[in-house]
């Protein structure tokens, strides 16, 4: 079975084609599945700056990092949907599911980054709008309003970039793990035996976790048009081969014909040559349930809370006691001696 659950639209502002265009492109190649994951919106907050700390000239690392912070200062992105955008996005895939019920399954999706700030923002926005899933997909470490973009990582952002990955997928709330190689698009970093530990601790997590990382065709096809290796990369599929993960093959298309059926193939037989599993349907993620927990969990927590004691002497530990009594016995010596005892 064909299936697909990462495709964007031209809401990211970096994706061509109308959303219709991708259905009909699934259906001519076979899918039964498609699922839309544009890149999530986020509530950010930023304050407009003078237009004089704008970058003039991008050439460097650091410019770019200036230009980034630049737009979301300005509440702007060039990568995502923004929340006024996303009640639309919601609306069309709903009407093409139900246009085309009886040829391909449609699934509403967001691939989001772990943003510790506002994961409570992006639970209540999936169960107000009954999403189906998210997937991983951390092109920011902690955020892209006040992070770092994956493709300017240095060695200490990688491990950064390992650590928040994980506790992304330790909160429950996605379904599988987009490029988890994706820093290796950074030219700060290059092959070695750091990059090799990144790639083991991340699928060792995934494979812990029992969720799927994704085998990405966007990266497969612009390997195959540069002629450099970045994502994906050949050693961390190893890796997640010995570790026992799961794969899931995601086209990752920004147009239409990234969902020809070849470079779904192509991606398949490089998986099953390395002999593992494929998952060809990653469900649907109950976020209701997630939040329900989450709520008693919050109770337990303010409830055990309540019931600590007030700070008083009569629960003072046996340490302090022991504290409080030495400092008396000194107290008493020292009163003793000024009234001349």
């Amino acid at each position: 079975m064909i299936t697909n659950f990462h495709t964007h639209t031209t809401r990211c502002r970096h994706a061509w084609g109308s959303d219709e265009d991708y259905v009909k492109e699934a259906i001519q190649n076979g899918y039964k599945i498609l699922g839309f994951a544009d890149h999530a919106c986020w509530p950010y907050v930023g304050k407009t700056v003078h237009e004089n700390n704008y970058p003039k000239e991008i050439k460097t690392a650091a410019d770019f990092q200036k230009y980034v912070q630049w737009t979301y200062q300005k509440r702007e992105s060039r990568m995502r949907m923004s929340p006024s955008d996303f009640p639309d996005y919601v609306r069309s895939v709903k009407h093409l599911r139900e246009k085309y019920r009886h040829w391909i399954e449609i699934r509403l999706g967001l691939e989001a980054e772990y943003d510790p700030a506002y994961m409570d923002w992006m639970l209540d926005l999936c169960v107000r709008y009954d999403v189906d899933y998210l997937i991983l997909g951390h092109h920011y470490v902690m955020g892209e309003e006040n992070g770092t973009y994956t493709g300017l990582l240095d060695k200490e952002g990688l491990k950064e970039y390992v650590r928040t990955a994980i506790e992304g997928l330790e909160t429950g709330m996605y379904a599988c793990f987009a490029h988890p190689e994706l820093f290796m698009r950074s030219a700060l970093l290059s092959y070695d035996e750091d990059i090799e530990q990144a790639f083991r601790t991340l699928a060792q997590a995934s494979a812990r976790l029992n969720i799927p990382v994704e085998y990405n065709c966007s990266g497969m096809i612009c390997n195959q048009a540069s002629g450099k290796e970045r994502y994906p990369h050949h050693r961390f599929w190893e890796i997640a081969k010995e570790e026992g993960c799961r794969a899931v093959i995601g086209m990752d298309c920004h147009m239409p014909e990234y969902l020809e059926r070849k470079y779904y193939e192509q991606a398949r037989e490089y998986l099953e040559s390395l002999n593992i599993e494929i998952v060809e349907d990653i469900g649907k993620t109950d976020f209701k349930a997630i939040q329900a927990m989450k709520e008693q969990t919050e109770k337990q927590t303010d409830s055990v809370s309540e019931q600590r004691p007030a700070k008083d002497h009569r629960f003072l530990t046996r340490r302090n006691r022991q504290a409080k009594n030495t400092k008396d016995s000194k107290s008493f010596k020292r009163r003793k001696k000024s009234i001349g005892h």
